[in-house]
């Protein structure tokens, strides 16, 4: 009986912390993509009941998104500067570009965009 129960509580052990280390990770992501603060990512995973991905639809289908939800983005760059994280491949670069919606996306992403965008174009 006694085993019984430490094995109940070791796994009830392990799976929070598997679901504390799961949030920590979706916290780390959200803040460095959303270039927002981890304390704002965390507070936004847990107000909205769909995770991490529909998070990330709602910020690259709505510009307004995290100023809706009253979440600032943390600026470490002048404004007439455009270098940054891109939300798609998540490297660093000086070559950001942003579309009418302000979203920004490195040129590579922008022009990996562009060429889809085109070729679909002309299958339809």
């Amino acid at each position: 009986m006694i085993d019984h129960l430490r094995s109940e509580t070791v796994t009830e052990t392990n799976y929070l912390f598997k679901i504390n280390e799961q949030m920590d990770n979706s916290t780390d992501y959200l803040s460095e993509v959303l270039a927002i603060s981890k304390d704002s990512a965390k507070a936004l995973l847990i107000s909205k009941p769909f995770g991490l991905e529909h998070i990330l639809e709602q910020y690259l289908s709505n510009p307004k998104f995290l100023e809706e939800v009253g979440i600032a983005q943390i600026s470490n760059a002048p404004s007439d500067q455009h270098f940054g994280r891109c939300p798609i491949c998540l490297e660093y670069t000086d070559l950001m570009e942003s579309l009418p919606c302000k979203h920004p996306f490195c040129n590579t992403c922008f022009a990996e965009y562009f060429d889809h965008m085109v070729n679909l174009s002309a299958y339809n």
